[in-house]
Parts: C-alpha cells; structure tokens; sequence
C-alpha cells in the first residue's frame, strides 16, 4: 500500500493534481466522522468503537491509545494498530448484508487509489486483500478507508475529487479481518502514521476532528422486542434476530437494549405503558 501511494502521489504532483508537500499546510484539514445510515435503517446508533492507534511500539500486548487506554492491539509479529476500528452494532453482518451504514469522506479531497472485487465476509486475520479508498486531502495527509464491501465502492477512480460527506463504499469485513467494520487510518507525507484524537497520550498536536468524540461514548444503539431471544451466530454468519413488532395476546416479548460502551454502574431506566404482566429485560453491551 505504502509504495504505491507514494507512486501515485508522484504522478499526481506531475499532473498538477495535487500540490508538491504543502509543509505551510501541514495537518489543516480537520475530520468529521466517516460513516452514515444508509436512508432504510433508521436505529439511534449503528456503531461502536473496538480499536483505536496503538501509541507504544512494542509489542505483544504492550498497549497504548491516545488517552492511555489499552483499547487496541498489537501482533506478535510487530504490527502495532495504526487505524481506528469501527464496527456495527448490533447484528453486523444483517448489517452488513442489508447495506445500512454507508462509508463517507471524512474531508474534501482526490482520490489517490481504489481497490475493489476482493472477497469481504473474511473472519480471521489471513492477510487477504481488501476493499479500500483512499484520499489525498489539499495538506496531503491521506485517509485510508478499508474493508469495504464488495462492489459497493464509488464508481469514481483516482483521480477525481470527493467531497466531504460523499459516499465511498460499504461497511464490509475484505483483507485481514474478523468481522464488518471500517478500518479508518491517517497517514503524513512521508506515511508516517498520524492518530487524528488529542488525549494525554496524544498531545503533540490538536485534535484533527472537527468535533472529538470522547472516548467512551455510552450509548443506547437501539431497543428491540424479539418472538424469542436473538441468536448471535458466528462469523460469517447471518444472527437469527427474531425481531418483531407485531404480538397476539399471549405470546410472549423479548425485550432488548443494545449499547455500546456501557459503562460499570452505569443504568438504564425503560418504561413500559399498558397492561403488562411481570417481565426481565436484559441489556446487550458492546
């Protein structure tokens, strides 16, 4: 990946694309978040937040993000997380095969490369080829976004300008992969990795976000009645979410809260109306 951005960097600087390293310009562009609900899926959230960039380079399981945490990970032959993992949340791969959280641009900018066709319900980390684009920005930091679906990326090529907010692809789970999420990673001039979060372990520069969100950010994705508890299958599986909306007197309701990031201690309060008899409700954290 790494040579051949630079490769394309190089014949877009020769075509006046693109500008020859803009240092006035370093790190200017500021972030918003790469993903969407597609039209058709309407939940409170659709996201979680599983791996963010690994700031200590040794390794393995010498872990530390931006806000000294350990919520990342490294490899036993040395690979030190370089992205932020977002993955979907709850049943991702029906999310996955539904098409309901869109991959967008973060930021304007041209596309520096594309790849797609690549098999995308990968489960292991087997160093497949995955689904990617990738976007040059005008201080020439790039933006890798990867594991996309398949077939589902822009049909622009290299080359052509995006705007922030454009579409780009699926979430989906091609390349080295355990599951669907976007793979959302930064790189410099010279691909030296660049974590866009300010924390304690990160302080060297501001925040590239237009809007940081914090670090835990607990939330209630969606709650759901189901005919009968959800089957979480595994990878690559659909789940058996046994979802309904619609009962018969007597037939029993499984109620369901899906977070993210919940925290210790931390309650949710749900009130029901009507005439119910006696029920449990069980929460389901990611």
């Amino acid at each position: 990946m790494d040579s051949i951005l630079k490769e394309n960097r190089q014949q877009f600087i020769e075509k006046k694309i693109i500008k020859k390293d803009p240092k006035n310009e370093s790190r200017s562009v500021l972030l918003d978040w790469p993903l969407k609900q597609a039209s058709t899926y309407n939940y409170y959230s659709y996201y979680a937040v599983s791996n963010f960039v690994d700031h200590n380079p040794n390794f393995p399981n010498l872990l530390q993000d931006y806000n000294c945490g350990v919520r990342t990970y490294d490899t036993q032959n040395g690979y030190n997380h370089q992205g932020q993992d977002i993955f979907t949340w709850p049943f991702d791969i029906n999310m996955m095969d539904n098409n309901h959280v869109e991959v967008i641009a973060a930021a304007p900018g041209i596309i520096l490369y594309k790849e797609d066709g690549n098999f995308d319900k990968n489960c292991a980390m087997n160093n497949l080829n995955w689904n990617v684009v990738c976007i040059i920005h005008s201080d020439n930091t790039v933006v890798w976004y990867g594991h996309l679906k398949m077939n589902s990326l822009t049909s622009k090529i290299a080359g052509d300008a995006v705007i922030a907010g454009e579409y780009l692809g699926l979430i989906g789970s091609s390349g080295s992969s355990t599951g669907p999420h976007l793979h959302f990673e930064i790189q410099d001039n010279d691909n030296n990795v660049i974590d866009p979060y300010y924390g304690d372990c990160n302080n060297t520069a501001p925040s590239m976000w237009n809007v940081q969100k914090p670090y835990y950010e607990s939330t209630v994705n969606v709650l759901m009645t189901h005919s009968a508890p959800p089957v979480i299958n595994s990878c690559p599986n659909p789940h058996s979410m046994n979802a309904e909306n619609n009962y018969q007197p007597g037939d029993p309701i499984y109620f369901a809260a899906y977070y993210h990031d919940q925290r210790a201690n931390q309650n949710l309060h749900i009130k029901f109306t009507g005439q119910i008899t006696p029920f449990l409700v069980h929460g389901i954290t990611a």
